[in-house]
Formats: structure tokens, C-alpha cells, sequence
């Protein structure tokens, strides 16, 4: 079950009962001389019980029985957030990233992007911003934006080298139209 937390992301009470016991309703633990009939999701080994509401339930076939409830929860990396240039706005974005806990790191000359990133932002002012646009969009970062005008932006981008499929996926200007004007509002549309 904590491997299917992992893989959806999304948490989840895990009810352990004795094999006897029924399946109580969310919030209810069944009191004395209820009738504890058999469950059929409470099976030993019932890895595959079904999530309902956020509560899955599962048997135990250890003779001292009781009622165990565990509540699980994935604790998952930040999402990585590479930023090519060292402009206003390139520091607003690593402050603003920083408080929201992204991880933050530069992208440029000497350093890679990363294919695990979860956006690659190049904000330089026209300094080294075409190999950082075609690495990101070879690897196949989910988002990959161009702090610029569109028509620098599609200047900058009619430049790279790389198929049409994959300048199709560049976002410039990068973020959402928020009628943005300071460094830091820039900053705050593209992380939205």
C-alpha cells in the first residue's frame, strides 16, 4: 500500500482488522457485541483491496487481533527548477522558488540541465540562452520557458536547433499573462 501511495501520490488510511471483523464505515469503529461477521475485503493478504475515500481495508490473520488504523502519506522531492542568467527577474525566480520550496539551480555554461527538472526558465537577457532552450527541449523537460518579448521570443526560437515538435513545446513569453510588471510578478507567473 505504501507503494501505491508512491506511485499516485495521493494518501491514504490504511485500516488493519482482525479476519473476523467487518469493514466499519469511515470514522466508526464497531463497539461490544457487535455482530462481527466475515469480510471479504478483509482477506489475509489483500494487498489489492480497493481505496475508498482515502480508506482502504485489509485483514490480519494475527490470532491477538484489534484494530489498527495507519495513515499514509508520501514525502516526495521538490520539484527541480534549473534558471539560466543572473537578471532580476532570474533572482526573483530563485527567491520566489526557494520559499516555495522548489529546488533551485542554474542552468547555463557549466552547468547541464537536468532531464529530471521539472521546468528549465532561461531569464539572461540574450546571453547563452539558445543552448540551454535546445538541451532542455531534448531532454524533454515538461517545461521550458524564454523570459522575452514574442518578438525576441520568436526570433529566439526560429535560431534553434532542434525538430518543430519540440519548439512547439517552448513557452515565450514564459508564464501566465497576470499583467505582471515587476521582477517579482514576472517570477510568480511563470512558477504558477
Amino acid at each position: 500500500h505504501g507503494l501505491r501511495v508512491l506511485r499516485t501520490r495521493e494518501p491514504v488510511v490504511l485500516r488493519i482488522v482482525p479476519e473476523a471483523m467487518p469493514v466499519p464505515g469511515p470514522g466508526t469503529l464497531p463497539g461490544p457485541g457487535d455482530d462481527l461477521d466475515p469480510d471479504p475485503l478483509c482477506e489475509p493478504g489483500a494487498a489489492g483491496a480497493p481505496v475508498v475515500d482515502g480508506l482502504v481495508t485489509v485483514g490480519n490473520p494475527c490470532a491477538s487481533g484489534g484494530l489498527l488504523e495507519i495513515f499514509l502519506e508520501g514525502i516526495f522531492p521538490p520539484p527541480l527548477v534549473q534558471v539560466c542568467g543572473e537578471a532580476p527577474i532570474a533572482r526573483a525566480l530563485y527567491a520566489l522558488g526557494e520559499a516555495l520550496d522548489y529546488e533551485m539551480r542554474p542552468a547555463g555554461p557549466g552547468e547541464p540541465v537536468d532531464p529530471g527538472a521539472a521546468a528549465v526558465v532561461v531569464a539572461s537577457h540574450g546571453r547563452d540562452e539558445e543552448p540551454v532552450l535546445a538541451d532542455a527541449l531534448r531532454a524533454g523537460v515538461p517545461y521550458v520557458g524564454l523570459v522575452a518579448s514574442r518578438r525576441r521570443g520568436a526570433r529566439v526560437l526560429a535560431g534553434l536547433d532542434v525538430p518543430a515538435g519540440e519548439k512547439a513545446r517552448l513557452h515565450t513569453p514564459s508564464g501566465f499573462d497576470i499583467g505582471a510588471r515587476t521582477a517579482q510578478e514576472v517570477a510568480l507567473s511563470i512558477l504558477s
